[in-house]
């Protein structure tokens, strides 16, 4: 896909209001590549709040069968992943019993998805990630007694990619 096909499809999805455009839209793409730009640039822009609504695009980035490990990671740490490790340890000591369906938040549903994913090896590797875990965040785990899966603390194997930032008019 060329730089301009990318701003075009990029615009689309940001300037749809409906969730199932974006969906059928990032479902049809089969570049890896493609879907990591997208998941790189929601977090680049600080595009959060769209006018089709908070985790459309991220839902079909992860449930998208072309999405990689390394994109996986990327959207799960770019929407607060080290936290909802860091939570869900302090409260129940254990991932799963993190969330009542009913009154957990659209974020922490979407990081549960993520998280269990990625636990049950859904995603293919393809694109490298390497989490931003250091000294610091290493000792605050540490202090609470609690040993995430190494998944979520190393580099995720594959291709080093520098994704595209997107300017769009």
């Amino acid at each position: 896909m060329s730089n301009e096909e990318l701003k075009e499809l990029f615009k689309f999805i940001m300037h749809s209001e409906s969730c199932e455009d974006i969906t059928k839209k990032i479902s049809g793409i089969r570049d890896t590549y493609v879907l990591h730009t997208l998941a790189y640039n929601m977090n680049y822009h600080k595009i959060y709040y769209y006018k089709s609504g908070n985790f459309c695009i991220e839902d079909a980035v992860i449930n998208n069968p072309d999405c990689d490990l390394g994109t996986a990671m990327l959207l799960f740490y770019f929407r607060n992943g080290f936290n909802y490790l860091l939570e869900s340890n302090i409260r129940y000591n254990k991932i799963v019993s993190l969330i009542n369906r009913a009154t957990a938040s659209k974020e922490t549903q979407f990081l549960k998805k993520v998280y269990e994913k990625i636990l049950n090896g859904d995603f293919k590797t393809g694109i490298a990630y390497k989490p931003k875990i250091g000294k610091i965040e290493l000792s605050i785990f540490e202090k609470r007694n609690f040993e995430p899966p190494k998944v979520f603390l190393e580099e995720t194997p594959g291709i080093e990619y520098e994704a595209l930032k997107i300017w769009y008019k």
